[in-house]
């Protein structure tokens, strides 16, 4: 009962997400951490936190501990002021006062409230190794989560309403931000759904298996093109350069991924070359249109002195990272730090609370080694995901979007920011850990469940 209870909470955080968090405004953050705690308080309660961790490989316990407990207990450290003088920010040292290592503990509190919402994911891993048509099922609650959010963004769009006092759709310029303030954001949101619907369709037409028991195959595949091709097109209706391209990269990262699978070179199991040739075409008109969009709508000197801003702000933080290289100058706290820095960006007189570069801002803000550690195991769960697809096609719907979707977080979180706005790394952590099934356990159990 108290599992169930916890899955409930996990749906209402899911579907608050985008609306609340998609504007990226912090005072949300506390209703998001509620309801996580709430989730994972019944989730403890049922045992399922204790079997969960006991039954994890060394490795991906580590994963674990390494994201949830050293983490924030590193941030936990950035903000207190009991650390040796020292230590302590240059800007608290030279002002003579009790300070931290973040040069804005405040900001670093806040940072770590809306870091341990993310601790939600553990309901997502028990889910998959231990109930897989459970997560099959929330994987599925996820995409009419991400349809709705469009759905409304086209509403907006067309009828040029404002979005729940988020922003102004004027502001937009008509592109369609949804309830998320960046319409970068709303493009990877949006990139999510179509990477789930293309894993569809993949274990449709190659492993002729059925979601829904009452509808006939042929039609379940129609219906999910038609979601895939809706998706689509919002998503070009989006206009973000970073967004559409990262996705595209992600698709194609799929299709090859599929095609070099091995169940799919069995001769029962493969892919017809009219097939291919299809699916290549659909992906190659997709980019034709997309790059033509953009290239009315974004194109000129917009996308020229977009480039040079988020390379001064790059250059900016360099410099940052070499002065703080170990300790970071705390979590969260950029949106003070930029202005200290920002002599070094001429193009504009503009300070930006966000790094255009998730890699670049995670080096700043917590330090070059939890950097290394963080994408060494991202690195690693990725690995093991594609292996995974490559010699197995046992819940191919949860392990293939996975990997799909961190290659579209690594590729666009080079240039932007998309990844710090709350929703979109909650769902992207989310359906990343729905994949961990029975393959990161210590032991297969006596019955496999995949």
């Amino acid at each position: 009962m108290t599992y169930k209870i916890s899955k409930i909470f996990l749906i209402i955080s899911l579907i608050i997400s985008p609306i609340l968090l998609g504007g990226n405004r912090y005072g949300f953050e506390l209703i998001s951490l509620t309801l996580t705690i709430f989730a994972l308080g019944f989730f403890i309660h049922s045992g399922n936190m204790t079997k969960l961790f006991s039954d994890l490989n060394k490795n991906t316990r580590n994963i674990f501990i390494f994201l949830f407990v050293i983490i924030p207990a590193w941030m936990v450290l950035q903000a207190t002021s009991l650390t040796p003088d020292f230590l302590n920010h240059p800007l608290w040292q030279e002002l003579g006062i009790d300070g931290a290592i973040s040069l804005n503990p405040g900001l670093t509190w806040s940072a770590l409230m809306g870091y341990m919402s993310l601790s939600i994911v553990l309901i997502g891993v028990y889910m998959a190794m231990y109930d897989v048509k459970a997560a099959i099922q929330m994987q599925f609650i996820c995409l009419m989560i991400i349809n709705a959010i469009a759905l409304f963004g086209l509403v907006v769009f067309l009828f040029d309403l404002q979005t729940y006092g988020i922003i102004d759709s004027t502001r937009s310029l008509k592109w369609i931000n949804g309830t998320f303030v960046y319409k970068n954001a709303m493009a990877n949101f949006i990139g999510f759904g179509i990477i789930i619907c293309m894993s569809y369709l993949a274990e449709m037409l190659l492993l002729k298996r059925i979601r829904f028991a009452k509808l006939p195959l042929s039609t379940q595949a129609f219906l999910i093109s038609i979601n895939l091709v809706f998706l689509a097109i919002l998503q070009i209706l989006t206009a973000s350069r970073g967004g559409i391209m990262s996705t595209l990269i992600a698709v194609t990262f799929l299709v090859l991924l599929v095609m070099l699978a091995k169940k799919s070179r069995k001769k029962k199991n493969s892919l017809s070359n009219g097939v291919k040739i299809i699916v290549i075409l659909l992906v190659l008109f997709a980019a034709f249109a997309a790059l033509y969009y953009l290239a009315q709508f974004r194109g000129s000197n917009s996308s020229i002195h977009s480039t040079q801003v988020r390379l001064a702000l790059i250059a900016d933080s360099i410099i940052a990272v070499l002065d703080r290289p170990l300790l970071g100058h705390g979590a969260g706290a950029y949106i003070d730090l930029e202005p200290l820095y920002h002599y070094a960006n001429g193009v504009d007189r503009i300070f930006w609370n966000k790094l255009h570069s998730t890699p670049m801002e995670i080096m700043v803000t917590l330090g070059i080694p939890i950097f290394l550690i963080i994408y060494y195991f991202v690195a690693a769960i990725f690995i093991r995901l594609v292996n995974r697809c490559l010699t197995s096609n046992s819940n191919w719907i949860l392990t293939i979007p996975a990997a799909t979707i961190i290659v579209e977080m690594l590729v666009h979180g080079v240039f932007d920011f998309t990844i710090q706005v709350p929703a979109i790394s909650l769902y992207a952590f989310f359906l990343v850990s729905l994949s961990f099934n029975q393959k990161f356990r210590r032991k297969n159990p006596p019955l496999s469940a995949e």
